[in-house]
């Protein structure tokens, strides 16, 4: 046995000092990247310190997810942002807003070609994390096809 006394824990025994996180749900239309600095939860390790998420926004249920490192603004870091992870996150939300937006469209009022016009008039439109709606009505094959398949599944 060693006679040295007991090595004494330092005040904060994880590995880093202190880190500020943020609750990312699993990705959903209404839930982008861009409102997560509004809803989460923030946690530090070391003063054990951890604030409970009071609203978020989803009826039905407490979506899964992760934690992901907030820089000193409080944003998410860029390291998850301009991860081709993150950016396939960005991607998705937007596609799922474009098919949203096309739903209103094709369930709303008006003869078919108005609706088309309204599909059409979307090409120059941007979601909101920068990704092209022309690009996606070109990958369905044009306006006229993506509204067909719509009204299709419609019936």
């Amino acid at each position: 046995m060693s006679s040295k006394g007991p090595i004494s824990e330092p005040d904060n025994s994880s590995a880093f000092s202190s880190v500020t996180v943020c609750f990312v749900p699993r990705a959903f239309a209404a839930n982008t990247l861009a409102n997560l600095g509004l809803v989460g939860t923030l946690c530090k390790y070391g003063d054990k310190e951890f604030r409970r998420i009071e609203k978020l926004k989803c009826d039905l249920y407490f979506p899964a997810g992760t934690f992901v490192a907030l820089d000193q603004n409080g944003n998410i870091d860029s390291i998850h942002t301009l991860s081709d992870i993150g950016q396939l996150d960005l991607a998705f939300n937007d596609y799922l807003n474009f098919l949203m937006d096309v739903r209103r469209i094709y369930e709303g009022p008006g003869t078919y070609n108005n609706k088309l016009e309204a599909v059409e008039a979307m090409t120059t439109g941007m979601g909101r994390q920068g990704h092209s709606h022309g690009y996606f009505i070109a990958k369905h094959g044009g306006a006229s096809p993506l509204l067909d398949k719509c009204v299709q599944r419609k019936r």
